[in-house]
């Protein structure tokens, strides 16, 4: 469990926090932390539950059937005090653009849906900490805006099978402490104003901790190769793999 929703979790005590499942036909208004669990409702009609301005959390799981719907971004974007939200398994296609009006939020879980790309809204998440993207495997890049996620402590994307490379500049990203993979691009068809990242980040990455995955190493140019090494130097990351892109 991450240290922000342990925070969440010894929040709670003293601000109403409701859960909706489908044996359940309202919710109080007025509620800070909200969990929807095994519902099967459309959730344009699960949120006329909820009073969008008071929400601190908003978490949707095993709710086979709830399906997230474009109208949904208005209301999302007036959830001006969220600091997590959790979408997972909604089957979204593309990555409403509303939540770079969410410059609270702290943590995003996206995992387990079925967008391409994130919009370059999401440069303005500044005290992001963390962002899932657990087995989004439609997933190809991230925004080449990524490094301004300054915050940004948790980076979780395995399972993002088609993941091409990782943007240019996640050296920036200093105070990250997990990243699931590092994908080694190979550079063809991107334009000088339009780069990739590169092995050599890794060196600045002073906070990384527990296991990296390294796929793609044949991507690595002449002669960086043998840098690895040093650019993985004085990291508490005790195992470190290396597997091409689609390895069993």
């Amino acid at each position: 469990m991450h240290d922000l929703i342990h925070d969440l979790a010894q929040s709670v005590m003293g601000f109403n926090v409701g859960i909706l499942t489908d044996d359940k036909k309202n919710i109080f208004g007025g509620v800070n932390h909200v969990s929807l669990f095994g519902v099967s409702r459309p959730l344009r009609l699960v949120i006329n539950y909820l009073e969008a301005k008071s929400l601190k959390s908003f978490r949707v799981f095993s709710c086979h059937g709830c399906k997230y719907e474009p109208m949904v971004d208005t209301w999302i974007s007036s959830c001006k005090s969220l600091r997590a939200l959790e979408l997972k398994m909604l089957e979204v296609k593309m990555v409403p653009v509303c939540l770079g009006q969410l410059h609270h939020l702290r943590y995003l879980d996206l995992s387990y849906n079925d967008f391409m790309v994130l919009p370059e809204a999401i440069r303005s998440l500044t005290n992001l900490q963390t962002l899932r993207l657990v087995h989004c495997r439609n997933l190809k890049e991230f925004p080449k805006n990524t490094p301004e996620l300054i915050n940004l402590r948790h980076l979780e994307n395995d399972g993002c099978i088609n993941l091409t490379s990782m943007p240019f500049g996640i050296g920036d990203l200093t105070l990250l402490q997990s990243l699931s993979i590092f994908v080694v691009g190979n550079g063809r068809g991107h334009s000088r104003d339009n780069k990739i990242g590169s092995l050599i980040e890794l060196k600045r990455l002073n906070n990384l901790r527990g296991e990296l995955y390294i796929k793609n190493l044949e991507n690595v140019r002449d002669g960086a190769l043998e840098t690895k090494e040093e650019n993985l130097k004085g990291k508490k990351i005790p195992v470190v793999s290396e597997i091409r892109m689609g390895a069993k």
